[in-house]
């Protein structure tokens, strides 16, 4: 899996593989590290006692190779320097004798180094922290491998790929920088500083607790959507991370890919070239409703949205399973907003076209992604006509653990709610804290997955539902 490297709103600048090689978005080359034991050069792009990470699940991607008596760990970022992404690492020797750490760029044309500077092909310029003891370069990393264990001299221009070796005590480490020529070195926040940074992001928005595999998923979907996306993404892409972000609460990071979404609506309603991204914008447009924002700061997505509504439904019948069922959702999305918007005849209709919801299929998705954040999002807290449905994802397999939510937007207010146990039954505790510039009833409340039967309503309260159906605990004691 490729992890992206980036700032906040910047779109990845890098993309650092499963192990460890860095590949900057805007060059032809790759920059990876080996490192030089007692026995060996060990290559954590091959070998197979390689371990990698993300620290804290923030875009901060450690990689471990065992070298005798310990690890070599490399660490890959970005930060910001005079308001841009900027490419930094660093390699630290954590076993107990010295090593030699080669940093490994190419391939290119022409590759200089002098002191501790790397300049590629006259454009990108890479700054160690430490002076190099040798460089080698060959056409090829195999060569290259090979001819490592017989430098010793440093060689001023190389090609192809080259190797840049730095002896490392124990406990040291080389830190590198990546810049253009244009730039001056920047003081460079360590990794701990980074990743802090992200955390402290990631406690603005809407929070939930899950079980340990969607918590993981949520976490670091959460910081891709803080990331951005590319210039050039797809208008799935950008339709993703826009819904999420307007799911998270994070509705300025939310607001160019809107603008970017409207521009690409064709004049028949379709945004994008086929179903699947209109059904993607159409979803991301529509989410809007759960803003808080006054009716007079959503007007101008009333055009756009009937109108991809309106292409959608006359394309049902080309589609089955999953693509049906995202476009259902993606309409009773359109209808809801519409009827925000005092739009009731085409909110009816188009609720009409796709049926009850509470048949609607809800899936939290797999892996990391904004497509996943906003499906576990949804799978905890998502609105319904006059009110809101809670753990409409609701699984056996979070049988007897605490759920929790809190400050979900949504078109009422931003919701919190607990779920509790008391044996086998559920107990649901929620608060609705109300948008200040939209002036509506108390919601109702439904949970249709634990309680079909069950109905609230109220800015607050409480309830024990029905008893569910759990699976037997496993005994343990003779095991």
């Amino acid at each position: 899996m490729n992890h992206p490297l980036g700032i906040l709103r910047s779109g990845p600048c890098a993309f650092v593989d499963e192990r460890g090689t860095v590949a900057p978005s805007n060059a032809d080359w790759t920059l990876r590290w080996w490192v030089a034991g007692e026995d060996r050069w060990h290559r954590p792009d091959v070998d197979a006692a390689v371990r990698e990470r993300l620290i804290e699940d923030t875009p901060v991607v450690e990689t471990a190779v065992r070298v005798p008596g310990g690890d070599a760990i490399g660490v890959a970022y970005a930060h910001a320097s005079a308001g841009r992404p900027a490419l930094a690492g660093r390699v630290a020797n954590a076993s107990p004798v010295p090593v030699a750490v080669a940093i490994i760029v190419g391939p290119a044309t022409s590759i200089v180094v002098a002191d501790s500077t790397i300049i590629v092909d006259g454009r990108d310029v890479i700054r160690l922290s430490r002076r190099p003891s040798a460089t080698e370069s060959a056409a090829g990393l195999d060569e290259l491998l090979r001819r490592l264990p017989e430098t010793s001299t440093m060689n001023r221009e190389l090609t192809g790929y080259a190797a840049v070796v730095v002896p490392l005590p124990h406990t040291q480490a080389v830190s590198w920088q990546v810049l253009d020529t244009s730039e001056t070195p920047a003081s460079v926040p360590d990794p701990d500083q980074v990743v802090a940074g992200w955390i402290r992001h990631s406690e603005e928005g809407a929070q939930l607790s899950l079980p340990a595999t969607e918590a993981t998923a949520f976490a670091r979907g959460r910081h891709l959507v803080a990331l951005g996306v590319a210039p050039g993404a797809s208008i799935v892409e950008v339709a993703d991370h826009v819904a999420a972000a307007v799911r998270l609460g994070w509705f300025d990071a939310a607001l160019d890919g809107t603008e970017r979404l409207a521009i690409a609506q064709g004049g028949r309603g379709r945004i994008g070239d086929d179903e699947s991204s209109t059904v993607a914008a159409l979803d991301a447009l529509a989410s809007w409703r759960r803003a808080g924002i006054p009716f007079e700061g959503l007007e101008h997505l009333v055009g756009p949205v009937v109108s991809a509504a309106r292409w959608l439904t006359r394309r049902l019948e080309r589609l089955d399973g999953s693509e049906r069922s995202a476009a259902d959702d993606a309409i009773r999305g359109a209808a809801a907003f519409l009827s925000f918007m005092d739009q009731p005849a085409i909110s009816k209709h188009l609720y009409a076209v796709t049926g009850d919801a509470s048949e609607a299929s809800h899936s939290t998705g797999s892996g990391a992604s904004p497509r996943a954040v906003s499906g576990l999002i949804d799978a905890l807290v998502t609105d319904d006509v006059g009110g809101l449905r809670l753990l409409d994802g609701w699984s056996v397999a979070w049988a007897r653990a605490p759920i929790e939510a809190s400050a979900v937007p949504t078109p009422w207010g931003t919701m919190s709610f607990a779920l509790r146990w008391h044996g086998s039954r559920p107990a649901l505790l929620w608060e609705v804290e109300p948008w200040i510039e939209v002036h509506r009833s108390e919601p109702s409340l439904r949970s249709v997955a634990l309680d079909p039967s069950w109905q609230g309503s109220g800015w607050r309260g409480e309830a024990l539902l029905a008893e569910a159906v759990l699976p037997t605990p496993v005994d343990e004691s003779f095991s």
